[in-house]
């Protein structure tokens, strides 16, 4: 976001959450936030009760769009979104003033974005960003965090259940390995299953719930390197069965030779077993976080 952008929302007196500024400009209440992924746009999100004057704004932002002010927008459920060129020539708070002005004058009011209240409504942060909620709604949503923190850990069934789920979803891996490829995917079934393995015999999402879940991937990739082994084993040794292969299994794990012919193939597996798990357990330990440290507050916009 550009100096000049943080100025305007300073003067317009927003609060900041995280990366997203709230602020209310003639009554209508206004998120904007900054894109990581663009160092000239900002995203500003309005949340609209049905009317049928929305023609009016959707005429206005097809003007924007044309003079360059916005590259886009888009219309879901309600919410509108707007991504707002910083290097046009309109500033960012003529903009926001502009759209302010619309929708007081087409008589189009702000709704919660849990319901479709459209009164006794304020900006509430949990510190990494913000919603736009009534009341009722926001008593609704810290009863539920509470209720959720109470409820039994149930660890044991958990990690029960993410262990299932991690070895049914290392077949893709196993099957992968069958047809002589290694893929991140197969790591992204195993830990996707795991996860919801876990979910379903409702077991706690917190740092402890992480833990257990990691473990059950690693667990199912080692039994997926493992029946890998195996099915190569089937595919050399002529006559050769499950019990044959467990029973070779020690003397080939002792022989130094073949742990050394091992580790490429196994390290290499390891790497997309990072790459294709990784982004499971990071989203998963985002929403552990917002349980544990959940705090949603107003936001004074006075």
């Amino acid at each position: 976001m550009k100096q000049e952008s943080i100025s305007a929302l300073e003067t317009l007196k927003f609060k900041q959450t995280g990366i997203t500024w709230v602020g209310k400009i003639q009554g209508i209440m206004f998120q904007v936030v900054d894109k990581q992924d663009s160092e000239t746009e900002l995203s500003i999100v309005l949340s609209l009760a049905p009317n049928e004057n929305k023609s009016r704004l959707f005429q206005e932002l097809d003007k924007a769009q044309t003079s360059t002010e916005i590259t886009a927008y888009s219309f879901d459920s309600d919410v509108v979104t707007v991504t707002f060129n910083e290097s046009g020539t309109t500033s960012l708070e003529n903009f926001l003033g502009k759209i302010a002005e619309l929708l007081d004058e087409v008589q189009i009011k702000c709704r919660c974005s849990q319901c479709s209240n459209t009164e006794n409504l304020a900006f509430y942060s949990n510190g990494s960003g913000s919603l736009l909620l009534c009341g009722e709604c926001a008593a609704k949503i810290q009863q539920k965090n509470q209720e959720e923190l109470k409820a039994p850990a149930n660890y044991v069934p958990g990690f029960v259940g993410s262990l299932i789920g991690a070895l049914v979803g290392s077949a893709v891996w196993v099957l992968l390995g069958a047809l002589g490829f290694i893929a991140s995917i197969g790591a992204a079934a195993i830990s996707f299953c795991a996860f919801k393995g876990y979910s379903m015999m409702k077991g706690r999402l917190d740092k402890t719930g992480i833990v257990l879940n990691i473990i059950s991937i690693v667990l199912a990739f080692l039994f997926a390197q493992y029946a890998v082994l195996f099915v190569e084993f089937m595919k050399e040794v002529k006559d050769g069965s499950l019990s044959l292969f467990l029973a070779y299994t020690p003397v080939l794990f002792k022989d130094p030779e073949f742990i050394k012919s091992m580790l490429p193939d196994f390290a290499f597996g390891l790497l997309f077993a990072f790459l294709g798990s990784s982004a499971t357990i990071r989203e998963n330990i985002r929403k552990a976080r917002q349980v544990e440290v959940f705090h949603m507050e107003k936001v004074n916009l006075d």
